[in-house]
């Protein structure tokens, strides 16, 4: 494994992934829920 030179790069990344999920989740709930 090399040494990742941004190691919070990953982190904000997969932060950022896991907002987007949740904003898809909320808005398919909204659909359904209509």
């Amino acid at each position: 494994m090399k040494n990742d030179p941004f190691p919070r790069l990953k982190s904000i990344h997969l932060l950022y992934g896991f907002f987007i999920a949740i904003s898809l989740i909320t808005l398919a709930a909204r659909l359904i829920l209509r």
